[in-house]
């Protein structure tokens, strides 16, 4: 949250949500250096914006695929135990990707933590896969 100051000239932290773009937003472009025009900063913006857009579709396309092999799973008949351990999975990869669902800066309010979580998310979906992975080959090498 940015430092504002008053008509009084006291200086407060300010709750007031508005995006900075805004040309009528009363709140400073924290997180920009100052020293960048108003379309060098709106470029940064939109650069990070863009690339946490990006890391939450990726992190969806894993989500999909790991529900797609849950399904797969639960058809072919693979132990109960191993499809709970796979929505377990899909559970902490759904919660790192919702998170930057529901923040509405697009990542731009902590890009560093957006790339993080996201690539997180990644590789939970993709733990989850493997588990169904090996359960599928144990189930083959068995026969």
């Amino acid at each position: 949250m940015p430092k504002v100051r008053n008509a009084k000239g006291k200086v407060y932290t300010s709750h007031w949500q508005t995006s900075r773009e805004l040309p009528e937003a009363d709140v400073p472009h924290v997180g920009v250096p100052p020293k960048l025009t108003e379309a060098q900063a709106s470029y940064e913006i939109d650069s990070v914006r863009n690339f946490t857009k990006g890391k939450m579709r990726k992190a969806e396309f894993w989500l999909s695929a790991l529900i797609d092999k849950i399904v797969e799973g639960k058809k072919a008949g693979l132990p109960p135990e191993v499809i709970k351990e796979a929505q377990e999975q899909h559970q902490k990869a759904h919660v790192l990707w919702e998170w930057w669902t529901a923040e509405n800066s697009d990542g731009f309010h902590n890009p560093a933590l957006a790339r993080e979580s996201l690539t997180r998310s990644v590789e939970e979906s993709r733990k989850g896969i493997k588990l169904i992975n090996d359960a599928f080959e144990k189930k083959t090498a068995s026969k």
